[in-house]
């Protein structure tokens, strides 16, 4: 016979998590454009209690708006973090190939156990989750020692900006859980995402001239021909300098996230997930040494690099993995167990390749990893889904976890 399951547990509300999940959807929240879904967060949050605090983000010259709402606790214990971002992907100020959806990405329309909408995977349905599970541990009267926090930040796809603003703020907990779609895994290192401008120059020819020509395409795609094949491993001891790391097998990798020419130029943006031990810098001279010893064999090939491609991409660092064991990783095995009758497992396998917050708060000091419902498909996706059992079992992980970690011994 089962054990019966904690009244934290019993007490994760179905109807109303669902509901909250549908009313961020509806709400649009691009990369820089974030503040409406903020002020709904921040409002809900206000009307549980908690005490809540808005913070405007800069990025790209543009000004947004991020929140956080704080569940006090007596003091003397352990303090948690829950994270989600609000940004979600879109394609050109749109959803991506909004000719391919078959239902209205912000209607959020509930179908066959799913709630369909832009941001629900990645990640309005982690953040409800979130806000379930303390709302479930206030229900329940559980007496806490240490703080609870629930953040939802802007600018996360580009290098997350709005988790180095609450970082900057002084912000800090013991521990952290970015409620990112992990198919329930409990990730405790990644990559990171480094971004280059490539630029090569050009000459054109006009009509009639004698003068002569350099095709600004044909140079950048030399370069990129020599950086290697997308999506797979960039070989050792080639242009790309690294050390393998066993905890992320087949990477570091690269892809082409976007390129423009004209007639005098030609450039791309490619995304390069790197291993610890490489960084921002090595990735830059490793470029820059590529393009320099292509020059010398071509001459009119004029290349330069620019990391990251604009200020609106922010660094992640790259640090530790966590210990399978710590004690977040035991504590939140031991809560998925309550809810799914066996441990999570424990590693990058399920969001290999992906970056997310987690490392800035790791960074920070504090002890942070990654765990969610569902299963982030590779960007951008089309009718973008959840299904409502993985979102409520996700609460329920939450709140027990929220009770074992800051609840009273």
């Amino acid at each position: 016979m089962a054990s019966p399951q904690p009244t934290v547990v019993r007490n994760v509300d179905e109807a109303k998590l669902v509901n909250l999940i549908r009313q961020m959807v509806r709400i649009p929240s691009p990369r820089l454009q974030e503040t409406a879904l903020a002020r709904y967060l921040a409002a809900y949050m206000e009307g549980m209690g908690l005490e809540v605090h808005r913070q405007e983000v800069k990025a790209d010259s543009a000004v947004t708006e991020q929140a956080y709402g704080v569940l006090r606790g007596k003091g003397g214990g352990p303090s948690l973090l829950l994270c989600g971002h609000l940004d979600t992907a879109v394609w050109e100020s749109d959803v991506y190939r909004p000719d391919l959806w078959t239902v209205d990405p912000y209607a959020a329309d509930v179908r066959d156990g799913m709630i369909y909408g832009n941001g629900t995977v990645n990640m309005k349905a982690g953040i409800g989750a979130a806000l379930a599970a303390i709302e479930a541990v206030q229900r329940t009267g559980v007496s806490l020692t240490g703080d609870v926090i629930l953040a939802g930040v802007a600018v996360e796809t580009t290098g997350g900006i709005g988790a180095q603003r609450l970082m900057e703020s002084g912000l800090r907990t013991t521990y952290g859980i970015v409620v990112e779609p992990s198919d329930f895994h409990i990730i405790n290192t990644m990559v990171v995402a480094v971004r280059a401008l490539i630029r090569v120059e050009g000459k054109a020819k006009h009509a009639g001239s004698h003068s002569k020509v350099v095709d600004p395409l044909e140079k950048l795609t030399k370069i990129l021909r020599a950086m290697g094949p997308q999506h797979e491993q960039v070989p050792m001891r080639g242009w790309l300098t690294y050390d393998s790391n066993p905890d992320l097998p087949g990477y570091p990798r690269l892809r082409v996230v976007n390129a423009r020419m004209q007639a005098d130029f030609a450039e791309a943006i490619v995304d390069i997930r790197t291993v610890p031990g490489q960084s921002e810098t090595s990735v830059t001279n490793d470029l820059r040494k590529l393009i320099d010893a292509l020059s010398r064999e071509d001459p009119d090939l004029k290349g330069t690099v620019q990391v990251p491609p604009n200020p609106g991409f922010g660094p992640r660092p790259h640090t530790a993995k966590v210990s399978t064991d710590a004690k977040i990783i035991q504590t939140l095995s031991s809560a998925h167990q309550v809810v799914f009758g066996t441990p999570a497992k424990v590693g990058p396998e399920a969001r290999l390749g992906f970056a997310d917050d987690s490392a800035h708060f790791r960074a920070a000091g504090i002890e942070a990893v990654t765990y969610g419902p569902g299963l982030e498909e590779p960007w951008p996706m089309v009718d973008e889904a959840m299904r409502i059992a993985d979102i409520l079992q996700a609460a329920k992980v939450l709140a027990v976890t929220i009770q074992r970690v800051c609840g009273e011994s």
